[in-house]
């Protein structure tokens, strides 16, 4: 889910830049910095700005519909960002010199919250961290996260609501449960057992991914997704999730599928290049060779989202998929969001 705070920081580094040139003066652009990074309102419309602008571009007869699409699964990420603030190093004594150092983020955060209060959460967490241990002991060998989680949940719905809150970022910094110690988060009586109980089962995920060189696959994902090599489970599961809530909330399959996917995409096409220059418009392609691993995180995203839209004959193999985008990204887009 960090990839939401990049996002963000080159937008509101793309606009405090934009008030200085314009104006010449640092201290407004790094006002305007500091005004849009403290106010979520603001934050939340960058994001949208961003992504329903694909809408327009790749869905332009369908882009209302997309753009409310876009729109709920941003209230349902209810994302939060805490800055940590610092001055600039070539003079601390300017207070208008502003940037955010460093950050800690939550996506879910009232479920992540109800989750860790939840008395059920413990067990489901224990048994989570058993199987995977008995992966990584080589005890067992058939675990997978999707059926032990599927086991405590008994819904889908809510299968994939719980990875994606619960494991939105497997990484050692584990950023939610940072910004939960930011912010001061005590919660119920089960509040401090579960959050370090998941403490524990993202430290057992990173020992499984830094020691399993195959098989992750098989480990991390439901048994009817095929193919799918990304160790970073968040590109499956938070598109894959956010596509059964539009669903259920009776959004078409098509909208379900097209906002998560330009949700991802919008990131992997920022971060193609170290300027700004695809904040709004796309690459014309991407090379399968020395964008493999961005391909795989856009396939991820755009796997989970169909799965989660009920759009099954929409999958196609991560081969055909860079395929596309070597020959067009706007060709690619076509054929994915509209058929």
């Amino acid at each position: 889910m960090r990839h939401f705070v990049f996002i963000l920081t080159m937008i509101l580094s793309f606009n405090a830049s934009a008030s200085i040139n314009s104006s010449g003066e640092s201290g407004r652009g790094n006002s305007l910095l500091r005004f849009i990074a403290n106010h979520p309102g603001l934050r939340q419309y960058a994001l949208y700005s961003v992504i329903s602008n694909r809408c327009n571009r790749h869905m332009p007869y369908e882009k209302g519909d997309c753009k409310r699409a876009v729109k709920r699964e941003l209230e349902i990420l209810d994302f939060d960002i805490l800055f940590s603030e610092i001055k600039n190093s070539e003079d601390p004594t300017n207070s208008n010199k502003w940037v955010p150092s460093s950050f800690v983020f939550v996506a879910f955060k009232q479920e992540l919250i109800d989750h860790l209060n939840h008395k059920n959460t413990e067990a489901y967490l224990r048994d989570l961290n058993f199987h995977l241990t008995q992966y990584l002991t080589g005890e067992i060998k058939d675990a997978n996260i999707w059926n032990v989680t599927m086991k405590h949940f008994k819904n889908e719905l809510h299968a994939a609501g719980a990875i994606a809150v619960l494991l939105q970022d497997t990484s050692p910094m584990k950023l939610h449960l940072a910004y939960l110690d930011k912010r001061e988060i005590k919660g119920r009586p089960p509040f401090a057992v579960n959050k370090e109980l998941l403490a524990h089962t993202i430290d057992t995920i990173s020992m499984v991914l830094d020691y399993t060189e195959k098989g992750y696959g098989q480990l991390f994902y439901p048994p009817s997704v095929k193919n799918l090599i990304n160790k970073t489970i968040y590109h499956f599961y938070v598109p894959y999730y956010l596509a059964m809530k539009l669903v259920a909330e009776g959004h078409s399959k098509r909208m379900a599928h097209a906002a998560p996917f330009l949700m991802t995409l919008s990131y992997e096409f920022i971060t193609h290049a170290e300027d700004y220059r695809y904040l709004i418009k796309d690459p014309t392609h991407l090379d399968p060779i020395k964008d493999a691993a961005k391909l795989t995180d856009i396939h991820g995203g755009y796997t989970g989202a169909a799965l989660g839209a009920q759009r099954y004959q929409q999958i196609i193999s991560l081969d055909d998929f860079k395929t596309s985008f070597q020959r067009s990204t706007q060709e690619a887009l076509f054929y994915l969001l509209r058929n």
